[in-house]
Order: C-alpha cells, then sequence, then structure tokens
C-alpha cells in the first residue's frame, strides 16, 4: 500500500526516509559509478546506521529555495499548464520505496496528471554531465529513475525534469520529459528486495575502494590496538603481496621525482636570474609560483605500512 505523509519537520522527514530507500537513493543499486554520492555499499551503511544523519548541504538548500522559482517561470512560459509545488513523502509499505516529489502539473496536450522534478545546476556541471557524447541534452541516470519512481508512486501518467541552469546570464530553464518504463520500476523493486534482504542477514555489499575510500578511512579512524591473526586468510596474503609490490613501484616513482627536483636545480643554477633558455627549437622556461599561507584543521586517519619479520 502507498501511504502519504505531509511533511512538518526535517527530522520527521529524514526518519521516515530512513526506513526506505528513496528515489534520490535508489538508482545507486545499479552500480557503484551509477549515483553520484553513493555506492551500493554506502546506501548499505547509511540505513543500517552505521553513518550519521545526513546533513542539509548548500546544493541542498539552493535547490530547495529555487523550487518555487522554477514553477513560477514555468507557469509564466506555459499559462495554461496547471501546475502545484509537492508538499508530502510517499512510501510503499509493501516494497518500502518512497519518494519526496517537487511538483505536480496538468498540461492539455498530456492525459492525467504528472510529476516535473526540479533541479539547479551549475553551467560547468551541466555541460560536463547533462550532455550524451554527440552534445545533446541527456539527463544523468539517477535523475531519470528519480522521476520515474515518483511518477509510479504518485499514480502519474508523466514525468518530466525541469533544470535551472546557474550562470552569468539569466534565467535558463530546461525542461525535459522522461519515458516510464513499467520493466524498470520492476527492477527496481527486486534490487530494493535483495538490499533488504542483505540488511537483515547482515551481508554489506562489497565497497568501491576508490569511490568508497574516504568513507572506509573515516569508518575505522579509531584503531583500539588490538592484532588479528589472518595467517590462513588467503585472499588477504594476496592483497598483502599486490601492495607490496605496488609500494616497490612507487619507491621507484618517488626516486624518480627526487631525481628530477635535483636536475630541475641544476637548470635554475645554469640560467641564473634569467626565465628561459632556448636550445634551438627547445624553449626551457622557469617560473616563479607563489601561495599563499593558509593553515588546516587538525584531521586523522589510518595509516597502512607492512613489514616482513626478518630471520634473526
Amino acid at each position: 500500500m502507498i501511504r502519504s505523509w505531509p511533511i512538518t519537520s526535517r527530522e520527521e522527514w529524514l526518519e521516515r526516509r530512513r526506513s526506505n530507500l528513496n528515489a534520490s537513493e535508489v538508482a545507486a543499486l545499479f552500480g557503484p559509478d551509477v549515483h553520484p554520492n553513493l555506492t551500493p555499499y554506502k546506501l548499505y551503511l547509511s540505513k543500517t546506521g552505521q553513518l550519521p544523519a545526513e546533513e542539509e548541504t548548500p546544493a541542498m538548500r539552493r535547490g530547495k529555495k529555487f523550487e518555487p522559482v522554477v514553477i513560477a517561470i514555468l507557469e509564466e512560459e506555459h499559462p495554461d499548464w496547471r501546475l502545484k509545488q509537492a508538499v508530502g513523502y510517499l512510501w510503499d509499505d509493501e516494497t518500502r520505496l518512497g519518494a519526496t516529489p517537487d511538483c505536480y502539473a496538468e498540461r492539455p496536450d498530456i492525459y492525467g496528471r504528472g510529476t516535473i522534478q526540479i533541479k539547479t545546476v551549475g553551467q560547468f556541471a551541466f555541460e560536463r554531465k547533462w550532455h550524451d557524447e554527440d552534445g545533446v541534452v541527456r539527463v544523468p541516470t539517477w535523475i531519470a529513475v528519480q522521476a520515474m519512481l515518483e511518477a509510479y508512486l504518485t499514480g502519474s501518467t508523466w514525468a518530466a525534469v525541469a533544470a535551472m541552469k546557474l550562470g552569468d546570464g539569466g534565467i535558463d530553464i530546461v525542461f525535459i520529459e522522461i519515458p516510464l518504463k513499467p520493466a524498470l520500476i520492476h527492477r527496481l523493486e527486486d534490487l530494493t528486495l535483495d538490499f533488504w534482504t542483505r540488511v537483515a542477514e547482515n551481508r554489506p555489499y562489497d565497497p568501491d575502494y576508490g569511490r568508497d575510500r574516504k568513507l572506509i578511512l573515516d569508518l575505522y579512524k579509531n584503531g583500539d590496538g588490538s592484532t588479528i591473526d589472518l595467517t590462513d586468510d588467503e585472499h588477504f596474503h594476496r592483497v598483502i603481496e599486490r601492495r607490496m609490490e605496488l609500494n616497490e613501484i612507487e619507491a621507484e616513482g618517488e626516486k624518480a621525482r627526487i631525481e628530477r627536483q635535483e636536475v630541475d636545480a641544476g637548470i635554475i643554477r645554469r640560467l641564473g636570474n634569467a626565465s628561459a633558455a632556448r636550445l634551438g627549437e627547445t624553449i626551457v622556461r622557469v617560473s616563479i609560483v607563489k601561495k599563499k599561507a593558509y593553515s588546516v584543521k587538525a584531521t586523522q586517519y589510518p595509516l597502512v605500512k607492512v613489514r616482513r619479520f626478518k630471520d634473526e
């Protein structure tokens, strides 16, 4: 059964969202590279209470403030449309999928009510992430999934995304219709069922050690001083052997860096106060890089070191 709840406070809204997989999150289950902010591993930790409560970011506040502005502009551009800002949270008790729609809409050219997902995007991000290889405007996958799930949970017959591009010029709204795909909703339901089964059985997803690296460092930054015996763990043996191979490669790279710095010193000494030298068709330039003084707050993180026990 699909239920709805009028949003009265951010705290209660976050609590209700925590019990479901929501439209803005669920695309992460398609793989570690689909969602810009979530991996399956991070989503699992979040829903099992192993991460702190989600904080409102400047981008979230920006989006919330500009929603009425985008709706007002769409009303000016399409006076025959009927638009209404959504103010509720919806979820399905059975699948535990949820959504917080932005706007409901009715248009004379399309049957039924639709949902419009509103996004505010910087000009650079829009050019880089909202276009395909041919330069055609394309909604990022995770946002398209969000719009389709919102339409499904609200019983809408159509869905669209309205993106406000933020730049130096005027206000530019890009309106993109999202085709509804029932097969994708069924796939989401299957992935969601697997997710909650994993939660019940305490089976987290494997981390993406590239994207999840910082998360792991934050999660295990407080050592307890204990030692565990992994002598029989063959996979861990292979991991350590690979790390030692990489450590040797890094050592060679460090030697090259040090030698390059010594060569640079010789070049600078030979040029004296000159800023450049010509070697036939080659130009060697020396520029002065100035960095402002700054201070950073104290941090801590795990540092891995590997050594072998030597024979006496």
